[in-house]
């Protein structure tokens, strides 16, 4: 009893510690306003991959819708998800590594704002503890990997082909993993969203590789990664194939693939770290590089997590970021734009297709929809040019007002072909603040008249 009380303690330190480490020194990133939007939207009625592009399964935001719906529209339930989910990777590796456990705490703090990817790792991490039990549930098991394929398809996916293929009994195995799987389905059937969650979830993905591949990679990061691949492959190859714990870590490091930055390098290598450094039959060498990439990203997640200077505490109680730290200018963002738009364009069809277009509408309490979320690889199979052609058919006999953003960067996911043809086809109006206005009626022209 001492003990379990103990773990709680620990539990709830950890919790209080990720919460206000999280809350201070976390700038909110386009990706938590993605993932925060999804949830927000089941939460309010729409249907994944129906009403709104998603291309991932939907476990992460359907936790967090819950907890809107319980708590209300702030996103503090993010943060105390999040937190919750950091606390429980930290808590097992303290159970692994004792005091070690806690050197990862810089590095989760770091990656705590990955949302579906910190919690697949969280599910992983559990699925290891649950392997290093000789007797382990094949039930449990199952339904472990069960959740890790709602909560991203890819790594759930390839763990799951393995997993099967190396069960001892996979008709317990395939009754801890299917009850979810034919619920989710059975869901995806009843709401008319299976075939686009094909398309967005599968297809897709074609596209996704292919235009973001190599496109964010951290090269010190990745000679690192690199190497301690190559060390679990021939810790693999040492133990002749067996370890089947090595293998789902050498599966599990489709994380990292395709952008190879140093956020998803970060939560590929978690487990290699930790299994190179409670291993004890890891050579003088092995265990040295391990301790010099251990260091590497742990002082790089440090760094990551040095408050920034400029970060305000933003005041507005009918705000879903009432009393967050943000490093930018609501008014740049956010209501200079609205302004624009409810004096000059109340008539017009408008398009969002810059990128911080979910944190437009999630302020002005507007809904979203699929356009409001074009990178490259979110819109399904060819999807930049179904979109082109959808825009192009809707503003036939519709005024529209097409919104991009005013700078161009290299590294974003933004679709560029999409940006292109509003600038090659629509009618520049003028730029306000960070973003130009398009348009299919030339309003420079009509005002000389």
């Amino acid at each position: 009893m001492k003990s379990k009380y103990k773990k709680i303690i620990l539990f709830a330190i950890l919790f209080v510690a990720f919460f206000i480490c999280y809350y201070f020194l976390n700038p909110i990133s386009n990706d938590e306003l993605w993932n925060y939007g999804f949830a927000y939207n089941i939460r309010n009625g729409m249907i994944p991959y129906r009403d709104f592009n998603m291309i991932i399964t939907p476990l992460y935001s359907y936790t967090l819708a819950s907890l809107i719906l319980l708590f209300g529209n702030s996103f503090f339930t993010m943060i105390v998800l999040n937190s919750l989910i950091a606390s429980i990777i930290e808590l097992i590796l303290i159970n692994k590594h004792g005091k070690k456990g806690l050197l990862f705490f810089p590095l989760l703090l770091y990656m705590i704002y990955n949302c579906y990817n910190i919690l697949s790792l969280a599910l992983f991490m559990i699925l290891l503890s649950v392997m290093d039990n000789d007797k382990s549930n094949e039930y449990l098991v199952g339904f472990i990997i069960a959740l890790m394929l709602l909560t991203k398809q890819t790594t759930g996916g390839l763990i799951f082909i393995a997993s099967f293929v190396l069960s001892k009994s996979k008709k317990k195995y395939l009754l801890g993993f299917f009850p979810l799987c034919i619920i989710f389905l059975t869901y995806l059937f009843f709401t008319n969203s299976l075939y686009n969650f094909g398309d967005y979830c599968l297809f897709g993905m074609f596209d996704f590789t292919n235009d973001n591949f190599s496109s964010g990679i951290h090269y010190p990061a990745l000679i690192l990664y690199i190497i301690l691949c190559i060390i679990i492959i021939w810790t693999l190859i040492k133990e002749k194939m067996k370890n089947h714990k090595i293998l789902y870590i050498l599966l599990f490091q489709i994380m990292a693939f395709p952008l190879l930055d140093f956020q998803h390098i970060s939560i590929s290598v978690f487990p290699i770290l930790s299994y190179l450094l409670e291993n004890e039959s890891t050579n003088k060498l092995v265990k040295e590089i391990t301790l010099i990439t251990t260091t590497f990203f742990l002082f790089t997640g440090f760094i990551a997590d040095i408050p920034l200077l400029d970060t305000n505490t933003y005041y507005n109680k009918n705000s879903f970021l009432n009393n967050m730290h943000i490093a930018f200018d609501m008014d740049d963002f956010v209501y200079n734009l609205k302004k624009e738009i409810d004096t000059n364009y109340v008539d017009y069809d408008i398009y969002h297709l810059y990128r911080d277009a979910y944190l437009y509408k999630l302020e002005v309490n507007e809904p979203i929809n699929k356009y409001d979320l074009n990178n490259r690889g979110n819109m399904g199979y060819n999807g930049e040019n179904k979109w082109i052609n959808e825009i192009k058919e809707s503003c036939k006999d519709k005024k529209c007002l097409l919104i991009i953003d005013n700078y161009r960067e290299d590294k974003t996911q933004l679709s560029d072909k999409i940006v292109n043809y509003v600038i090659d086809n629509y009618h520049f109006i003028k730029n306000k603040n960070l973003y130009d206005l398009y348009s299919n009626v030339d309003i420079n022209k009509t005002d000389e008249k």
